[in-house]
């Protein structure tokens, strides 16, 4: 049984809310307003986001498969990680969960890779 966590009065699972949390780090590191990145949040933001990537991993998997797309998989899984960076860079928190916004950046771009090398 999943548990469930309370962020805003949201009850979240665990994957969401630890979704939510790294999806704060990635933005937290980003260069602000025209400045360059500090090496520190350059690491950071890196860490996050490969923790992202992480929690990711399982829906990533089961939408290449999904798409038809496992003879192509190093491609796909390239796709969804540049999915996951713009879902980050367009992410709002007040409209939506990451969970739900994300789920939309990964189909857009295994089906445009789908029309792509099929």
């Amino acid at each position: 049984m999943a548990t469930a966590k309370t962020i805003e009065g949201t009850i979240m699972s665990n994957t969401t809310a630890a979704l939510e949390v790294a999806v704060a780090a990635v933005i937290e590191n980003m260069a602000k307003d025209g400045q360059p990145q500090t090496n520190r949040q350059r690491v950071y933001g890196e860490r996050a986001f490969a923790q992202v990537l992480k929690l990711l991993a399982p829906r990533i998997r089961h939408f290449i498969r999904q798409y038809g797309l496992s003879a192509h998989w190093d491609d796909a899984e390239q796709c969804c990680a540049i999915g996951v960076h713009r879902a980050i860079q367009a992410y709002d928190s007040e409209r939506a969960q990451f969970t739900t916004f994300v789920n939309w950046q990964l189909r857009g771009e295994l089906q445009s890779l789908r029309f792509r090398v099929m």
